[in-house]
């Protein structure tokens, strides 16, 4: 039920946490890069539950502080998801801190890009 068990693997620990199940594809990511990400950077195993499982929770098995580390970065996906909230090369909002641009000024224009 948890892909591990003390006599087994010693030392290694489980979490559980409860996920809706359209919230999966943000933990597996395009083509499961997102699933793999996670595994690689935290040497742990995520199960996402099928149809059928016995365990309907989104289980993470490793070390004890990569677990929660691994924990903690999935609540932030998640968090982002909700919250529509992009990351990455894909987002939306290009923001500016320049300011406003203004009106030309006079002394402005040796140093404007004509095209």
């Amino acid at each position: 039920m948890y892909g591990h068990h003390e006599i087994t693997h010693p030392g290694v620990v489980h979490a559980e946490l409860e996920v809706e199940s359209w919230y999966y594809s943000f933990i597996i990511g395009k083509a499961g890069s997102e699933l793999r990400h996670i595994q690689k950077n935290w040497q742990v195993k995520i199960s996402i539950p099928r149809e059928h499982s016995a365990n309907q929770n989104v289980l993470i098995v490793g070390e004890k502080d990569q677990v929660d580390r691994a924990k903690a970065y999935i609540e932030k996906v998640l968090w982002n998801a909700e919250h529509n909230i992009k990351a990455g090369r894909d987002r939306t909002e290009a923001s500016d801190d320049w300011g406003d641009d203004g009106a030309e000024e006079p002394w402005m224009q040796a140093y404007l890009y004509k095209r």
